[in-house]
């Protein structure tokens, strides 16, 4: 005698994929924008680390510059003017090359935050339309 053991049979439903479709478009959306936002930061990472790299570039040919002038000094006081002259120098390329970082780092900001704004604005106006 066989027994065959039999489940019972669920009514069969229609397959949905619209849950799957949302998750998809969901994906879509997030991989867009994590692919632009991490794209803008990466390329303003690479500006901010060129141009720091070009300031010491600069700064260090100065700092050379400045030692080989001392060598031609023929007395205390025309050393103490070229030091005096490049203590200046220096804090003003310095004070120029913090407002050329600040503004390398603003716009890396923007940029990455800015396909953020551009999906939120989408979504706003989706949700401003009148229903149908």
């Amino acid at each position: 005698m066989t027994t065959q053991s039999r489940r019972p049979s669920r009514p069969r439903q229609p397959a949905t994929v619209e849950p799957f479709e949302q998750f998809t478009a969901f994906n879509d959306v997030a991989m867009d924008f994590f692919s632009r936002a991490g794209g803008a930061y990466f390329q303003g990472a690479s500006a901010l680390s060129g141009e720091v790299v070009n300031f010491l570039s600069t700064r260090l040919n100065h700092d050379a510059e400045l030692g080989q002038e001392l060598v031609k000094c023929r007395d205390l006081s025309e050393a103490a003017e070229l030091q005096q002259d490049w203590v200046r120098m220096t804090a003003q390329e310095y004070l120029a090359e913090t407002g050329r970082l600040f503004e390398l780092a603003s716009k890396m900001t923007l940029d990455s935050w800015k396909p953020l704004q551009e999906q939120t604005g989408r979504v706003l106006a989706d949700l401003n339309k009148p229903a149908t």
